[in-house]
């Protein structure tokens, strides 16, 4: 549960996010591939088994919030036409009945 609660919060910070002029919209590649870019970079100015684990764990969180954000723009027009559903379920549900339609109030 913790982890639906951090990925919530995730995507709710995404949302506000606004891409920069001339920045490509990432990708789950250009994720993978800014990761292993990073990894190395570790791998290549770290002089401990330590302070690689921590240069890794900076590069796996980045990852993660550029997945997050990939996942969150895939999922926005879904989620549109969700809303839009349930708006047009509750504007039907608030609507007086059309004439000639029973409106039970006799039980």
């Amino acid at each position: 549960m913790p982890h639906f609660r951090f990925a919530v919060a995730l995507a709710a910070g995404l949302a506000f996010t606004v891409p920069a002029a001339g920045v490509e919209e990432p990708t789950m590649d250009t994720c993978a591939g800014a990761y292993d870019v990073c990894e190395q970079a570790c791998s290549d100015r770290s002089d401990s088994d330590s302070a690689r684990a921590g240069c890794v764990a900076r590069c796996a969180t980045a990852r993660a919030q550029c997945e997050a954000e990939v996942g969150y723009k895939k999922a926005v027009p879904w989620l549109r036409e969700q809303m839009n559903k349930v708006e047009d379920f509750l504007r039907g549900f608030r609507d007086a009945p059309e004439t000639g339609e029973k409106t039970y109030k006799d039980l």
